[in-house]
């Protein structure tokens, strides 16, 4: 949590897809470690949501069929995927997360899961950037 919160400091923008389900994992947090509420608490309103715009339809194309979610989202406005990932959307990245917590995976599965790991949490990271960069593109023409 200190390194976290060292990350974000104390000013600006924190960008989430979903911004409600991060908010509650805070809250998840804050349970599980009353110590850091105070602080978890001051950056739940500087969290704001790029899922925002396209829930609300404000940016849609028919390729999204129908979806705002990020998997949806991500190869229309940007041109990449999750199809060349071995983890490929957020409920198998929870699953293989507690798989790698439980200890019960052998040392050469646990390098191979956390790759996994990175590499989806990379695309999701990096595929915020770039939607917010397409959008401010296309606001500024």
């Amino acid at each position: 949590m200190a390194q976290l919160r060292d990350l974000l400091g104390s000013t600006g923008s924190i960008i989430a897809y979903n911004a409600t389900f991060e908010r509650n994992c805070l809250k998840d947090c804050a349970r599980l470690r009353p110590e850091w509420t105070f602080w978890l608490e001051t950056i739940a309103p500087r969290i704001l949501d790029l899922l925002a715009p396209f829930r609300t339809f404000h940016y849609y194309h028919p390729d999204q069929g129908g979806s705002a979610s990020l998997k949806a989202v991500l190869p229309v406005l940007v041109g990449q995927g999750y199809k060349n990932l071995a983890i490929q959307e957020g409920s198998m990245a929870s699953r293989e997360f507690l798989r790698l917590q439980s200890g019960q995976v052998t040392q050469a599965e646990r390098k191979e899961i956390r790759a996994n790991l990175e590499a989806y949490c990379a695309r999701d990271t990096l595929g915020m950037v770039e939607i917010l960069d397409r959008l401010n593109g296309l606001v500024r023409k």
